[in-house]
């Protein structure tokens, strides 16, 4: 509970600065950083739910930060080494759009809850095709990220710029690996 919260506020601080620039590179990281946010308050509400129905609800909620956070992740990183990816960033934003509807309008990602460990309700999806699809899809996107990143250290000449990215790709991985474990119950 207060980790979730605590992402959420982390990251709302992380969009009020980021929207102060003007670049896309800045509108970019405030777009991720509010999916990360609608994540973390997800997961945040989720703990606080004592009904089964408005826990389902807030799952379903929270999965729409879920949904896009690799999708703006690899934006971002297009955008941040000026790799032209129009039509893969196309793809990716409509996968993120039948996601979307998948989790908000069907019962397909999602099907239920059930209250565990005398504490709160989980989503339960095993044997979910369709959520494995999704698990799968996110890590790929991610993985293509990271790959992009250090595809444009390796041909870097400014140390300064190795730097930055060095730094950028640890952070975020880092994140992503805290952050994948999510899927894992």
């Amino acid at each position: 509970s207060l980790s979730s919260l605590l992402i959420g506020v982390t990251c709302t601080f992380v969009v009020m600065i980021s929207l102060r620039g003007k670049a896309q590179l800045h509108r970019l990281w405030a777009f991720f950083n509010i999916c990360v946010a609608i994540w973390g308050f997800g997961g945040f509400w989720i703990t606080k739910c004592t009904d089964s129905i408005l826990a389902l609800f807030a799952w379903r909620i929270a999965h729409i930060g879920v949904i896009f956070i690799p999708i703006t992740f690899y934006h971002f990183i297009c955008v941040f080494t000026k790799h032209k990816q129009k039509v893969i960033l196309g793809f990716l934003y409509l996968f993120g759009l039948i996601f979307l509807y998948l989790d908000l309008f069907t019962p397909y990602l999602i099907p239920r809850v059930e209250y565990l460990f005398d504490s709160f309700y989980y989503a339960k999806s095993e044997n979910n095709v369709i959520y494995f699809l999704l698990f799968i899809i996110w890590i790929s996107i991610v993985a293509a990220g990271h790959t992009l990143l250090l595809f444009h250290y390796k041909h870097t000449r400014s140390q300064i710029k190795k730097n930055k990215i060095k730094y950028f790709f640890v952070s975020v991985f880092t994140g992503f690996l805290g952050g994948v474990m999510n899927f894992f119950p």
